[in-house]
C-alpha cells in the first residue's frame, strides 16, 4: 500500500500508480492546498494561508480538496482527518464556523457512506499538539456516525514506530470505540 497526496493532477498519477502496482491498501492523506505543503513548516502555513485568502478559506479549501480525493480514489484510510489545524493554535475555535464545521461533518458522513477506515493520527502528540489529529468534536461525529476508527504513529524513522499508541488507544476506549480492527481491509480479494 501507499499514501496518496491532493495536489494538481493528483487523481491522475495516483490511478496510474495504483494500476501499475495494484496496492492492497491506500491512504488518502492531505498535505498540500492549492499545491503548497502547508505542513511543511509554518512558513508554507503562513504561505497557504494568504494563498487561499485567510485561515478560514483554507480550512474550507482543505476540506473541499479532502472530500474530492475521497470520492476520486476512494481510499481505504483517510489519513490525518484534520491536518490543517497543525499550525494553527487557535483551531478549536475553528469549528465554530459552520462553512468549516459543515465541510468536515459532509466529509465524514461520507467517510461513513463508503465504509472507509478513520486514522487516528497520535504523531501530533509527538509534535506537541493538545490532541491526535482527529479533534475531539470531530471524533465525538466519527463515532455518532459509526466510523471505524484506528490510531496510527505516522512514523517518520524506526525511533518513532508505535510513539503514543497507548495513548490513542486510551482515547478511543474512553470515546466508546472498538478497538477490534481484525477485519481485513480488503475482504472482497
Amino acid at each position: 500500500g501507499f499514501e496518496t497526496e491532493g495536489y494538481s493532477g493528483f487523481f491522475e498519477d495516483v490511478s496510474n500508480l495504483k494500476k501499475r502496482f495494484e496496492p492492497d491498501m491506500l491512504v488518502g492523506s492531505i498535505h498540500h492546498v492549492n499545491d503548497i505543503p502547508f505542513d511543511a513548516g509554518d512558513h508554507y502555513y503562513l504561505m497557504a494561508i494568504e494563498t487561499a485568502g485567510g485561515i478560514e478559506q483554507l480550512y474550507c479549501d482543505y476540506f473541499d480538496l479532502q472530500l474530492k480525493l475521497i470520492n476520486e480514489l476512494i481510499p481505504e484510510v483517510v489519513g490525518h482527518f484534520d491536518l490543517i489545524r497543525i499550525f494553527d493554535p487557535d483551531y478549536k475555535k475553528r469549528w465554530d464556523v459552520p462553512d468549516i464545521w459543515n465541510r468536515a461533518v459532509r466529509n465524514l458522513e461520507r467517510i461513513a457512506e463508503l465504509d472507509l477506515i478513520l486514522d487516528f493520527n497520535v504523531r501530533a502528540l509527538a509534535k506537541g499538539q493538545p490532541e491526535p489529529y482527529v479533534a475531539a468534536p470531530l471524533l465525538d461525529v466519527a463515532y455518532d456516525l459509526g466510523i471505524k476508527v484506528v490510531p496510527g504513529d505516522d512514523s517518520h524513522s524506526a525511533s518513532t514506530v508505535g510513539q503514543h499508541l497507548e495513548r490513542g488507544i486510551e482515547i478511543l476506549r474512553d470515546k466508546g470505540f472498538s478497538t477490534d480492527w481484525s477485519r481485513p481491509i480488503n475482504p472482497a480479494s
